[in-house]
C-alpha cells in the first residue's frame, strides 16, 4: 500500500514544497490507519475484551514500508540545489535507492530531462 501511494505521487507532473509537506502528513495518517487495522479487527471480533496491541512483526513491516515512502517525500521538500545530497542521505540502499528513483523525484520537482546530468553526476559512485 505505501509503495502504491508513492507510485501515485510519481504520476503527478509537479509538486511544490507545500504539497510535499501535505503528502508527509497524509502518509502519517495512512501509517496510523495501517497500524491500527489489526486492533480494529480484533475489537470487532471480541466485543467484550479490550483491543489488543498489533503484532510486532506487522508493525515492523508497516514501519519499514512507510519509511521507504517517507524518505522520498522528505527529499521532495528540499531545494533543488540540495536535492542530490538529501537523497543520498535520506534514501539509503536499504530502502531501495536508485538512479531511476532520483530521476522520478527530479521530474516531479520540475527539472527538465536535459538538466538531469547536473544532478546525477557521481550519483552512481556515491551509492
Amino acid at each position: 500500500m505505501p509503495m502504491q501511494f508513492l507510485n501515485s505521487i510519481y504520476k503527478i507532473r509537479r509538486i511544490n514544497d507545500a504539497s510535499s509537506h501535505q503528502f508527509l502528513l497524509d502518509l502519517e495518517e495512512l501509517k496510523h490507519v495501517l497500524t491500527s487495522l489489526p486492533t480494529l479487527q480484533a475489537s470487532s471480533n471480541e466485543s467484550a475484551t479490550a483491543p489488543s496491541k498489533p503484532n510486532e512483526t506487522y508493525q515492523l513491516f508497516v514501519n519499514k514500508n512507510i519509511q521507504k515512502v517517507e524518505s522520498r517525500l522528505k527529499v521532495l521538500g528540499y531545494p533543488l540545489d540540495q536535492i542530490k545530497e538529501a537523497y543520498q542521505t535520506l534514501v539509503t540502499e536499504e530502502v531501495g535507492a536508485s538512479e531511476d528513483d532520483l530521476k522520478c523525484i527530479l521530474t516531479i520537482r520540475g527539472v527538465q530531462t536535459n538538466e538531469f546530468k547536473k544532478y546525477m553526476t557521481n550519483f552512481i559512485n556515491s551509492l
